[in-house]
């Protein structure tokens, strides 16, 4: 980095990706950065000897024709070579570019380059740690450099040089105390990338340095500075009237006369009430977020205060980023906004800082320069913010809040923690976004009688109380952690506990008292592993065997003493372990461990975090508990008679029925209920019944926007036949065959939506064989993360991308405007009877002499597939097409009621296979 380097930024253009198959070059480019400027550049075709194959040209746009009569390697190899003498290389994936390079010179004689190597992707990662991709077109688009050809050498060095400029502006200004971990740390990184870092520090350390005001520095850590926001608002008068209402948005959105009609109703129940529980039945397309966001924004600017629950963390996320910013943008006075998430989304300062004390793998080490630069910039600690696709990354699991009282009170990290300021902010927040499992389970943080409640996406409301309500205990995992600590303690290959008493780390009598309570532990739960082994059927296979609650109970009364040796282990190792805990830091800090002891005591933490984290549920075990369960609880075993197979223990309730209201309702002011189709006839039983809502509850309703013949054309292929008649691989090849198709007809952006990740597997595979490249396949579970997936498929570069998914991206994705054109449904959407969830609901519908398939699984499936339909409409310049490929719609006698459930105006046409592109054509081209 000192201003006299030249950084020669290469890219090269192959044939393919390895050069002992013969790939070779066919563009060379390189872009000279000397004092951070670009001054000189170089770039030129090459021609390969052989064929570019179609892939290739299509990827690149360089043709045949474009290097059949440009020189060949070893006829610019000399001055290539000549040219990068004495200059850093970098490159964007420098280990691909600097190795094919040297081999190419090697195969034509020339010696390797031996030159210096910086690679821009891991630079990128940790200098804009917040980035969603490192791809080059994805970086230059969100930092604002032009890139007008990607994928062309003489283009991706132009932008790579612009990006290393960037990188270097980024890094000069991060502080001191960050560079130096930063420039330690880099010694693990590809190639020579540390050196960047080791340079930028030597010339900032010989500048007296003046920490920003917005930053401060914690023990080890240099971290953004709180600031809590205790201003009152005063009261706003609401925009009565349409004209007000659109001088507040000044033109950056046209409102609609059903939106409108929404907003006046949303401020009618939070002020007034239209009932204390309203359900709002808002249709697509209405703008039905922003519809309520600015009501409640308006209600609470006296002393009430309004809570906003959506159904996932991804739709919270979307909405702050989106909506929220834009009601900031327009609205006349300031609001105190927080956005609030259960606490394994957020860092734990002070056991990030203890990682830093540690030794740790390459991708550890990347992860952590990451969260080193991204501590300078986050106000929230929302680890979300890295976009990272690992959820369960071994170092992000490492390091993730355990939650306020896990929080220990003489950490220096204590007054800043991220867990404790969020309930600081709670207490100040005029309104409040969340989700629904974090509403469940903190309802007492949010209410009062001055507070609304608006819950959005309100349908998922039943699934997410089912699922925060949802306890496991593992008894084979608790055996092979509990062992696997023991071993770890007590082995003498290696380092073991008996060395850390030599140093004194811990005495005699430590040593041995904190073996007793894991040693009980381990010897307890074989033997209450076999008594409840002896309840499940001796039957192959997977069992799900439901435990009446009586039966549970008279299982612990048999066997108290076993149940309480556990209970009363547990809590003495956890006293004994915060001592072990709070020595390990001390002893790391003054370096009287060796790496071996570090090392051991390091895995010995992350066994028992995990072992706790499995205990965490013995407390269901205990009787009192047990007394106060509700008998709408429903406890089951789970197993498979397989050598690898767990014991698992499970509780859940499995209806919203009597929780509800109790639990949540009754604790507000009023209640906004919003999502579509929640009080149309066909489905409002089955709504309302998981809603926990009396038949005379409220229903607002709003007319659809949409000019449905006009907009879209649903199909159903009849002459598909009924899948549930075939294998899965013959479904897979006729669900295949419709999709090519469907695909080679028109290059609109499609989504395919399927009832099970199985049957992606099978269909994505054989996409990928048939287009080879030509189309770009995302699939749920094959191409990343669910976030990444909706991300890349709504980048506008992309070239034609499918979306194959299931699950959530029936709803709660928005894609409008040319952001979805085709939707293809495979399956209608019913659930499996045969899973024991919806075996109990059908006994429970049987005792109340009511059928299940009508009263349940019909519904549910009618339910999710008006959400599926509602992604291709969601706005009034959007037009699509929908093709179902389930012939069932229209050939069983139930068909007539999913038809009944699409809007009004919406007909289905029934076509043959061979019509698909025909139709397809005709409403595009019209």
């Amino acid at each position: 980095m000192s201003q006299n380097k030249i950084f020669a930024v290469v890219d090269l253009e192959t044939t393919g990706t390895s050069v002992e198959n013969s790939d070779r070059i066919i563009q060379f480019s390189c872009d000279f950065v000397k004092n951070d400027k670009v001054v000189n550049h170089f770039s030129t075709y090459i021609n390969p000897g052989v064929p570019i194959s179609k892939e290739v040209q299509e990827l690149t746009g360089i043709k045949n024709k474009d290097v059949k009569n440009a020189p060949y390697f070893d006829e610019v190899a000399g001055m290539i070579y000549a040219m990068l003498q004495n200059t850093i290389f970098v490159a964007h994936n420098v280990g691909f570019d600097y190795n094919f390079l040297c081999s190419e010179l090697e195969r034509v004689g020339y010696p390797e380059i031996d030159l210096l190597s910086i690679d821009t992707v891991q630079l990128s990662q940790i200098i804009f740690p917040d980035l969603f991709s490192y791809r080059l077109s994805d970086i230059s688009e969100s930092l604002g450099i032009r890139n007008d050809n990607p994928h062309q050498a003489d283009n991706d060095t132009a932008v790579t040089a612009q990006l290393l400029i960037k990188l270097k502006e980024k890094a000069m200004n991060f502080p001191l105390l960050t560079l130096q971990h930063l420039s330690k740390m880099g010694k693990n990184l590809t190639a020579d990338t540390g050196l960047f870092f080791e340079e930028i520090y030597k010339l900032k350390s010989k500048e007296e340095e003046k920490l920003a005001s917005n930053l401060m520095t914690i023990d080890n850590l240099v971290i953004q500075r709180p600031i809590f926001n205790t201003s009152k608002i005063q009261p706003q008068e609401f925009p009565t009237q349409r004209d007000e209402k659109n001088l507040i948005f000044d033109g950056k959105i046209t409102l609609r006369n059903e939106q409108v009609k929404f907003m006046d109703d949303i401020y009618k129940q939070l002020n007034d009430n239209f009932s204390n529980v309203t359900v709002f039945d808002a249709p697509t397309g209405l703008g039905k977020t922003l519809g309520y966001l600015l009501p409640a924004a308006y209600a609470s600017t006296s002393d009430a205060r309004a809570v906003i629950s959506t159904a996932t963390t991804t739709l919270q996320d979307q909405m702050m980023n989106s909506d929220i910013k834009l009601l900031q943008s327009v609205l006349p006075f300031d609001l105190n906004i927080l956005n609030v998430k259960g606490s394994h989304h957020y860092i734990d300062l002070e056991k990030f800082n203890r990682t830093l004390y540690l030794p740790q793998s390459k991708g550890s080490n990347l992860l952590q320069m990451r969260i080193l630069v991204w501590l300078l910039q986050t106000k929230t600690g929302d680890l979300e913010e890295l976009n990272i696709i690992e959820k369960n990354n071994a170092f992000l699991m490492d390091v993730r809040h355990l939650g306020l009282g896990s929080i220990d009170k003489s950490s220096k990290f204590s007054s800043v923690d991220f867990v404790k300021r969020q309930q600081l902010f709670l207490e100040n927040s005029n309104l409040i976004i969340t989700n629904h499992a974090y509403l469940l389970s903190h309802v007492q943080d949010f209410a009062n009688e001055k507070t609304s409640l608006i819950i959005d996406e309100a349908h998922h409301l039943g699934d997410n109380l089912i699922q925060n309500n949802k306890d496991t205990i593992d008894f084979d995992d608790i055996k092979i952690l509990s062992d696997t600590i023991l071993v770890k303690m007590q082995s003498h290959i290696n380092t073991s506990f008996r060395n850390l008493v030599d140093i004194q780390f811990l005495s005699e009598y430590e040593y041995f008292k904190l073996l007793e309570p894991i040693q009980k532990i381990d010897h307890t739960i074989e033997d209450i592993r076999e008594i409840f082994m002896k309840y499940l059927p001796a039957d192959k296979g997977f069992i799900n065997q439901a435990l009446p609650m009586n039966k549970l109970r008279g299982i612990i009364k048999g066997n108290l003493a076993l149940f309480k040796e556990i209970s009363l282990s547990i809590t003495e190792y956890q006293e004994l372990n915060k001592v072990v805990l709070k020595r390990f830091i001390e002893f790391v800090k003054e370096q009287r461990l060796t790496n071996d002891e570090v090392h051991l005591l390091n895995e010995y933490q992350k066994l028992t975090t995990l072992l706790f984290k499995q205990l965490k549920t013995w407390s269901k075990l205990d009787l009192a508990n047990l007394e106060e369960t509700s008998v709408k609880n429903l406890i089951w075993l789970t197993y498979a008679n397989e050598n690898t197979s767990h014991l698992k223990l499970n509780f859940s309730i499995f209806d919203g029925r009597g929780f509800l209201t109790e639990r949540l309702y009754n604790h507000f002011k009023n209640v906004s209920l919003i999502g579509a189709n929640l009080g149309k006839n066909v489905v409002k039983n089955y709504t309302f019944r998981f809603l926990d809502l009396n038949e005379d509850t409220p229903v607002m309703k709003y007319q659809p926007i949409f000019s449905y013949n006009d907009q879209s054309k649903t199909f159903v292929i009849e002459d598909i036949p009924n899948f549930t008649k075939l294998t899965q691989a013959q479904a897979a090849d006729i669900i295949t065959d419709n999709l090519v198709k469907i695909l080679n007809t028109t290059d609109k952006k499609t989504m395919v939506l399927f009832n099970s990740l199985e049957m992606i597997d099978q269909v994505y595979s054989r996409l990928i064989h048939k287009f080879r490249g030509k189309r770009e396949i995302l699939a749920q579970g094959n191409s990343g993360s669910n976030e990444r997936i909706k991300k890349r498929f709504l980048m506008p570069k992309l070239y034609s991308p499918v979306l194959l998914g299931a699950g959530t991206f029936w709803e709660g994705i928005d894609l409008p405007k040319d952001n979805l054109e085709m939707l293809v449904i495979v399956r209608l959407p019913f659930s499996s009877p045969t899973t024991l969830f919806n075996q109990v609901r059908n006994q429970q519908l049987k005792a109340e002499n009511k059928n299940f398939f009508t009263e349940y699984s019909l519904p549910e499936a009618i339910f999710k597939l008006q959400q599926g339909w509602g992604r291709l409409l969601r706005t009034k310049e959007d037009r699509g097409v929908c093709i179902i490929l389930d012939s069932r719609l229209i050939s069983k006698s139930y068909g007539k009621e999913f038809e009944r459930a699409f809007p009004r105006k919406v007909k289905i046409h029934r076509i043959k296979s061979d019509d698909i592109s025909r139709e397809i054509n005709n409403f595009f081209n019209k």
